[in-house]
């Protein structure tokens, strides 16, 4: 990978990783909202060929009560989630959070030396905190970010994403997961 495409990976997975995992009131989520409220923010988005592809997402207003309403019950529950956020959910043979894909993350983190802080105790393989590593690694580790693509975000993630996009409950999020699965192909590629 060359350095425009590393910048690209992580200006673009700290947007996306943020997006997912911070609650639409905070105040990380503020600048993201107001990014793609500009008429022309796909101009802004690299690597994609066809902009046509990004004219449809997110072209309404965003609610923020229900933007809240709508990331509580996508990411939080309480009822089950159609679309779980963590990886383990899909790589592990009995599909539970903490499964064995998580071990071999933080076995990962550990071996590399890698602190990576975040709140609670969210599991690591948190779509969202997966970007955001992904993003950090681009910015300050670029030889470990295909092996942590690889091994630990591929095998999961498009299915995740899939299953985001038919949640009924968000227009937001479904565009999210839209804009995610795309530009994440154009890290695969280059």
């Amino acid at each position: 990978m060359n350095q425009q495409q590393l910048n690209w990976i992580a200006l673009s997975g700290q947007l996306l990783g943020t997006a997912f995992y911070c609650e639409p009131h905070s105040e990380h989520m503020q600048p993201i909202l107001s990014f793609f409220q500009q008429d022309n923010w796909q101009d802004e988005w690299q690597y994609f060929s066809e902009k046509a592809q990004l004219a449809a997402l997110f072209q309404f207003e965003f609610d923020l009560h229900i933007l809240s309403e709508e990331y509580q019950a996508l990411f939080i529950g309480p009822y089950h989630l159609e679309a779980p956020p963590w990886g383990s959910v899909y790589l592990d043979p009995e599909q539970v959070i903490f499964g064995s894909s998580l071990i071999e993350l933080e076995t990962f983190l550990t071996r590399h030396q890698i602190v990576f802080a975040f709140n609670d105790r969210e599991p690591a393989d948190h779509i969202g905190l997966m970007l955001c590593l992904v993003a950090y690694l681009a910015k300050n580790r670029m030889e470990l970010v295909s092996e942590l693509l690889q091994k630990h975000l591929y095998p999961w993630v498009f299915q995740y994403l899939e299953r985001l996009k038919k949640q009924p409950v968000s227009q937001f999020y479904a565009d999210l997961a839209i804009l995610t699965e795309a530009t994440i192909k154009t890290w695969k590629i280059r």
